[in-house]
């Protein structure tokens, strides 16, 4: 049985619930910047598994899938192109806060907004990846 990659996200909520109820304590960054990480993650492999599974897309299983699949959806012509474009954009913008949640040093400005931010647009991209299995 696979994973459902969705779970990622309701793990990023449990994290941003965990760091509001916590406000103040030493894992409070931590728990935010986890929640970032885990968000996109789940955006972009239900994505990545929508775009090899639906589209056909062959991945490299390595650090060059992220811009493919961005690529992908950045680029595609067919029908849902809306939909799709619009998730590479939402896809490029957790990708950035993500890599400053798992790379960057200094703690990022707007922390608690940027992790509302990831989950919102996370279940968006699923959401939109959901209607298009729908119809």
């Amino acid at each position: 049985m696979s994973f459902n990659w969705e779970n990622y996200l309701s793990l990023a909520r449990i994290l941003h619930n965990r760091c509001v109820c916590d406000h103040g304590t030493p894992d409070e960054e931590a728990c935010f910047r986890a929640a970032i990480s885990r968000s996109y993650y789940s955006a972009f492999c239900v994505a990545r598994n929508f775009a090899r599974d639906r589209d056909g897309v062959i991945l490299n299983n390595s650090a060059s899938d992220h811009w493919l699949i961005i690529n992908h959806y950045k680029e595609f012509r067919g029908s849902n192109r809306r939909k799709k474009n619009k998730i590479a954009l939402i896809l490029q913008r957790l990708r950035r806060s993500r890599g400053l949640a798992d790379y960057e040093d200094r703690t990022p400005s707007k922390l608690e907004e940027t992790t509302k931010e990831a989950l919102k647009s996370a279940e968006e991209v699923i959401s939109l990846l959901n209607s298009m299995c729908n119809s």
